[in-house]
């Protein structure tokens, strides 16, 4: 696909999700540090917290390992030595709410492969519900919208810079230019996890799904979202659709026509 495709590509995916903002659904979640050690050859750290937040606000749903750990009377000091079983009663919940919520359209941010995303909590799914009657429901990929892939479609894949891509685009998007206190990477919401600061991770997740969420709500009052780099064909396009090229434009065709005419009639 080419970037003029691709651009076209993004922005109707994106006015197709965003044509029903009580039917939109922003994700994102943290995990471990390190790969779950009760299993000898796991590749996938736990799951610790996920925060579901909808686009008109009426939904904001926060599933985590404490939270669990408090409805069952477990406390601080013991969490560490209960943490299969909360995780799976933190899957076992944000499965329950995806059953429920099957006909709205998920995004978040390139949560797209076992490293980290979607792929990643079904691992994580199946590995402690092996052996179980309880399913995973997948959310269809036409439910699924990669905000960072629509960004990468419509102005170049340099539109933000690495390693932590969000954290870019929320910096370049701030009055500030600065990353406030509460936004902790992935790695550093691991070492939070190990030092049992559970809390910190949850306002960081939950600052993270604000700000997607202001993403889509620049996109749906036709607010142009800062990015890092644009390409070529992404100027272009501002360019030509500049109310002053717009002007221009429109007077060099109506120049354009008088000449004609007197050209005609002359």
């Amino acid at each position: 696909m080419g970037a003029v495709k691709n651009r076209k590509h993004g922005i109707n995916r994106l006015k197709e999700v965003l044509s029903d903002p009580s039917k939109v659904l922003i994700i994102h979640y943290s995990h471990a540090q390190y790969p779950d050690e009760d299993n000898d050859n796991s590749i996938s750290p736990l799951i610790t917290a996920i925060v579901i937040r909808s686009l008109d606000d009426q939904i904001n749903a926060h599933f985590s390992i404490h939270y669990e750990a408090d409805k069952a009377g477990i406390i601080m000091e013991e969490i560490s030595n209960n943490l299969r079983e909360l995780e799976l009663q933190v899957l076992k919940s944000f499965n329950r709410f995806v059953i429920r919520h099957t006909d709205y359209f998920w995004v978040h941010w390139d949560m797209k492969n076992i490293h980290f995303g979607f792929p990643a909590i079904k691992h994580r799914f199946e590995k402690l519900f092996q052996g179980t009657k309880e399913q995973l429901h997948e959310i269809p990929s036409h439910k699924n919208l990669n905000l960072y892939s629509i960004l990468e479609f419509m102005y170049g894949d340099e539109f933000a810079e690495s390693p932590d891509s969000l954290a870019s685009i929320i910096k370049i998007n701030s009055k500030s230019k600065l990353l406030p206190v509460n936004y902790i990477s992935v790695e550093r919401e691991g070492e939070e996890f190990e030092k049992q600061n559970y809390n910190s991770i949850l306002v960081s997740l939950d600052f993270k799904v604000s700000r997607i969420r202001g993403f889509l709500q620049k996109f749906n009052s036709n607010t142009k979202v800062l990015v890092y780099k644009r390409n070529t064909i992404s100027i272009l396009f501002d360019l030509v659709n500049h109310p002053v090229f717009l002007i221009i434009g429109w007077v060099a065709t109506v120049l354009g026509l008088l000449f004609g005419l007197n050209t005609w009639f002359g």
